[in-house]
């Protein structure tokens, strides 16, 4: 018999053949009309409204298109090129943008900042509390944590700035630079024999070369001897030791940090993420074993054969191990708190050492000043076979003043302020716990081109954001801020014509209760490394095009290079 198929059937066919195409027009078509509300909603809202002379400004609201998400995926894509550009859209001291559910006020000012800063009624708690869980792991332990708790641990890490403890731990840093400077590469053929600093850089060295030369990346080179110094110099020779893999691991950890904060899973199929953990879990395995062996320490026990030296370990750490032990807390939770401690003393400081050392070293009237000022304070020497009576040369050896770099050597100072400007990109978390109304001075109005200084009051629970990083590459205050310019932050006496430097309106410690507690001892270690490798290492690009300054990827609060920077180094004694 002949076969056939009712209308009715027929017309079933053909809505169930097209349902999938209608369904992804519906879903586009919604999707654009959404987005396109979205924006003529919010442009209206952020339309300048009048206001009665006297009465404090509404914030205006940067106009976004996407609903539920607002600007969230246009801060992760620029970051504070995108922020830098809100601000000027907007052109006031205060922009709000919408982050999600939240919205975030960004301060632009820095007579506002100053104020918010002062003010007693804004936190950085919320802040605080969403790192330790979503990138430390504490599952909370900070968020529940006895107040006074917070302040001794607060107390005993703020030892890093004040005397003598600065100097102690500053004066052990540079004791290690000049025991392994001139280490920076050991120009050992087989990567087994080469230090652990090294590993991760590539390093060869030149067939036929005399005196020896060894190509390597100088980003992550000078990166992880940076980090082993410094963690030396505050968790001890036995911590640094015990586990090879803890630079790698720091690095892998780093990389997925933004990710981790903004509450990426485990599970997430993302190399980085997955890596990310795995990092983590072994870096708080290794800070765990430290506060074991430091506890067995204290209490008279067997500390173990691989952490049983701790003599070395900086005062800060081990007052805080001790302020853990008191308050009752196991090493698995403490351990989290001091993992944050040992990141943060790493990942900032090692990559402006690089950036550094970029442009000084690719500016040849730079780096002949800067030489000619640290000269007093840095000196590199090799004995020769002669005056030793042996039958090789001797390494060279360093001798580092750093009283003279920090209080003598103004350039020195002013290109490690302009490499803070031009490469960190922090920003300061601040929410209110009470009613606060900020005023711009009439300097700052005068250079957002307002006739009268502005006030913006804010409410109970409001959240103000520091935009540094945005800051720093602002025109109304950096004059040609994609320009290396170490002399913007050089000032002269008029009456004594003595020179020395400021940071003007930068704040890359943030400020306030929270500011950066380990900024004093940042400063003096970077100088310290920048000096160092300058007075010792003769640095050339690999590159027969020279050098070039590689695109920035960001970092937690750093960039980072996109591609290194291959070079080709020697000693210079």
């Amino acid at each position: 018999m002949e076969a056939y198929v009712t209308v009715p059937h027929r017309v079933v066919q053909v809505v169930e053949d097209i349902t999938p195409t209608l369904a992804l027009q519906t879903f586009i078509a919604v999707l654009f009309f959404s987005c396109l509300a979205t924006r003529i909603i919010s442009g209206l809202q952020s339309r300048p409204k009048k206001v009665i002379e006297g009465e404090p400004h509404p914030v205006r609201k940067l106009p976004y298109w996407i609903p539920g998400l607002g600007h969230l995926v246009s801060v992760a894509r620029g970051h504070r090129d995108f922020i830098l550009k809100a601000g000027q859209t907007i052109n006031e001291p205060i922009v709000a943008l919408q982050m999600g559910r939240q919205t975030h006020n960004m301060i632009f000012s820095p007579s506002m900042t100053k104020a918010l800063f002062a003010h007693r009624g804004a936190s950085t708690d919320f802040f605080v509390f969403r790192i330790m869980e979503n990138v430390f792991g504490d599952g909370g332990a900070t968020r529940r944590m006895d107040k006074s708790h917070i302040k001794s641990l607060n107390h005993a890490l703020g030892l890093i700035l004040r005397e003598p403890y600065v100097t102690d731990t500053s004066s052990a840093a540079v004791k290690l630079i000049q025991q392994e400077i001139a280490n920076l590469v050991s120009f050992a053929h087989s990567v087994v024999d080469q230090n652990v600093w090294e590993r991760g850089s590539d390093v060869s060295v030149v067939d036929g070369s005399d005196p020896p030369v060894a190509e390597a990346n100088l980003f992550a080179l000078t990166r992880s001897f940076i980090a082993y110094i410094t963690t030396t110099a505050f968790m001890g020779t036995s911590f640094v030791e015990f586990y090879p893999g803890l630079l790698q691991d720091m690095w892998t950890f780093d990389k997925a940090f933004s990710l981790l904060i903004a509450g990426a899973p485990k599970w997430l199929p993302m190399p980085s993420v997955s890596a990310a953990y795995g990092a983590r879990d072994r870096l708080h395995k290794l800070v765990t074993a430290l506060h074991m062996a430091f506890a067995a320490v204290e209490d008279g026990r067997d500390p173990g054969v691989m952490l049983r030296d701790l003599d070395d370990l900086s005062e800060m750490i081990k007052q805080r191990m001790r302020t853990w032990r008191k308050a009752g807390y196991s090493p698995s939770v403490a351990a989290k708190g001091d993992l944050a401690v040992l990141w943060a003393m790493n990942v900032n400081s090692s990559s402006i050492v690089f950036w550094i050392l970029l442009h000084i070293y690719s500016d040849p009237s730079l780096h002949a000043a800067l030489e000619e000022e640290m000269a007093p304070f840095v000196k590199a020497s090799r004995l020769t076979p002669k005056e030793t009576g042996l039958p090789f040369a001797e390494p060279p050896r360093l001798s580092l003043n750093l009283e003279g770099l920090l209080t003598s050597c103004p350039l020195l100072r002013a290109t490690f302020y302009e490499a803070i400007r031009m490469y960190t990109n922090s920003a300061s978390y601040r929410e209110l716990s009470s009613d606060l109304t900020l005023t711009e001075s009439a300097e700052d109005a005068a250079i957002f081109g307002a006739a009268q200084p502005r006030s913006y009051h804010f409410r109970k629970g409001d959240i103000l954001v520091v935009p540094n990083g945005a800051h720093q590459m602002d025109p109304r205050y950096h004059k040609n801020p994609d320009k290396f310019d170490p002399h913007r932050f050089i000032v002269k006496d008029p009456e004594t014509g003595k020179v020395s430097t400021e940071m003007g309106t930068i704040r890359p410690f943030g400020g306030g209760a929270s500011m950066c507690k380990g900024r004093v001892f940042a400063e003096r270690e970077i100088l310290a490394f920048t000096a160092a490798i300058l007075a010792l290492w003769d640095v050339k690009p690999v590159s027969p095009k020279g050098w070039k300054r590689p695109g920035l990827k960001p970092g937690s609060a750093t960039y980072i290079p996109v591609g290194d920077v291959r070079v080709r180094m020697k000693h210079r004694v």
